[in-house]
């Protein structure tokens, strides 16, 4: 038996960049399942972003079509957490997602190609040894596969990948080796965004796909979706991680001195408009700037990357540990200051210029915020600046 397993689609209704950029990298998931002549489409939950968007009929209607053209291969469809914080009930109607989509809002079993796919929407608060209390062992010959959506515990780089966004509607927490007493060769997950796949002690394979576009600025791996074959006279699993060539995201630092606002907003421009057509771009100015003169020179980047469409929904200006100041506000000795701090910075290069700054930061909140800050408050304040 063969399957696609893609999670966190977070469709959004409407026409914006955003909304086109998910359902098209929906559409390629779709592709991908066709090419591959798949039994099942797994989606592992958080097909849409909001309990609104999974409520709305014509991005329904608009996903139905896509599942109906995917015949004779199935579907299977788990809400996630963000399908029901808040919500009563996750979808409008399981017969909106059309004829070959099973949709569980409960825990069920699908039988697919000889192979036992347990399905379980999420809860909230729960554990996978809760979830699975009362499972019978595999019958002989039975070939299982689990599709949760949740934080593999047991992952810690994925476990701290996921407190980095802070996710509606609680968790569940999934554990490998109820994962695998539970007999489960292959668990298709969902919830983290970025992509992983590892054994489990019973020689099963555990999955998150990631997401399949780059829904928020942190997800820099490249998108893909895995195609996963299941022998069920085995039980043996390979799985494999196909490229979709759809958006993935990436950052960069831009250190910004006093008098440099101009000279930093030309190299955001640049870094703006050579990105490539799969790269979703941000800039986060650092260091110490006139708010007003950054803004402008900042204003008028986006200006000129819209004007050319290099400037994608993703790609937008964020503040990470930058000093304001009005120049207006500016004492002899802070001018001095920042004149003599943006000669001596200009002159520099590469790494040694980044530490010149990072110190600079660090000089500059100790002339000026002894002022408003509270000593407590000021260490912190350094602290966080330098790191």
């Amino acid at each position: 038996m063969k399957l696609v397993h893609t999670a966190d689609l977070h469709l959004l209704s409407g026409n914006e960049p955003r909304a086109r950029a998910a359902f098209d990298a929906f559409r390629k998931v779709c592709a991908l399942a066709k090419e591959r002549k798949a039994d099942l489409l797994v989606v592992a939950g958080d097909a849409f972003h909001t309990p609104k968007d999974a409520q709305d009929g014509a991005l329904l209607a608009r996903l139905k079509a896509e599942l109906d053209a995917l015949k004779p291969t199935q579907a299977l469809l788990i809400p996630g957490n963000h399908e029901l914080v808040n919500a009563k009930r996750a979808f409008r109607s399981a017969g909106d997602f059309g004829a070959n989509c099973a949709v569980f809002e409960e825990p069920g079993v699908l039988e697919v190609g000889g192979v036992s796919v347990y399905a379980y929407p999420f809860k909230a608060d729960s554990r996978t040894g809760e979830l699975f209390a009362g499972l019978q062992a595999p019958k002989p010959g039975e070939c299982r596969i689990a599709v949760l959506h949740g934080t593999a515990k047991d992952r810690p780089n994925l476990a701290m990948y996921a407190l980095e966004e802070l996710e509606p509607g609680g968790d569940c927490l999934i554990a490998d080796a109820d994962l695998a007493k539970a007999g489960f060769r292959y668990a298709a997950l969902g919830h983290i965004h970025k992509p992983d796949a590892w054994k489990l002690a019973n020689g099963g394979v555990a999955a998150y796909p990631g997401s399949p576009w780059c829904v928020t600025v942190g997800e820099v791996d490249a998108r893909s979706a895995q195609v996963v074959e299941v022998d069920p006279a085995s039980g043996t699993v390979k799985a494999e991680a196909v490229p979709l060539g759809t958006p993935r995201a990436q950052t960069r630092d831009f250190f910004v001195i006093p008098g440099g606002e101009k000279q930093a907003a030309a190299e955001i421009e640049a870094y703006f408009k050579d990105a490539p057509p799969d790269v979703w771009r941000t800039a986060y100015p650092r260091g110490i700037v006139d708010r007003a003169a950054l803004d402008a020179a900042l204003d008028a980047v986006e200006k000129a990357c819209a004007a050319c469409g290099a400037l994608p929904p993703e790609a937008r200006r964020r503040d990470r540990n930058l000093q304001h100041f009005d120049a207006g506000e500016l004492s002899g000795v802070e001018q001095d200051f920042a004149l003599r701090l943006g000669e001596r910075i200009r002159a520099a290069r590469g790494e040694e210029r980044e530490v010149l700054t990072r110190a600079a930061v660090l000089g500059w909140l100790a002339l000026r915020s002894p002022k408003k800050k509270a000593e407590e408050d000021l260490l912190n304040t350094l602290l966080e600046s330098a790191r």
